[in-house]
């Protein structure tokens, strides 16, 4: 079970990132460095959820084609 756990956790950038904060959070707070970290954490974040033009073009395309052969 700890293996599926980890694999969820730094499969993405933005928990890989965010574990890793909490690994060292004694170090940034030490450094005081929390807000490059939380800067960089909604950046990640904002990127991740940009939505990609050329996704939603496929989307678009196979969701109708699909439908057809279904019906």
């Amino acid at each position: 079970m700890g293996t599926i756990v980890q694999a969820l956790l730094f499969g993405s950038p933005i928990f890989a990132h965010f574990g890793e904060t909490l690994t060292g959070i004694s170090t940034i707070r030490a450094f005081g460095h929390q807000r490059r970290f939380i800067a960089e954490n909604e950046s990640r974040i904002s990127i991740n959820q940009r939505a990609d033009y050329t996704q939603k073009c496929g989307c678009d395309r196979w969701l109708p084609i699909r439908l057809e052969t279904i019906g």
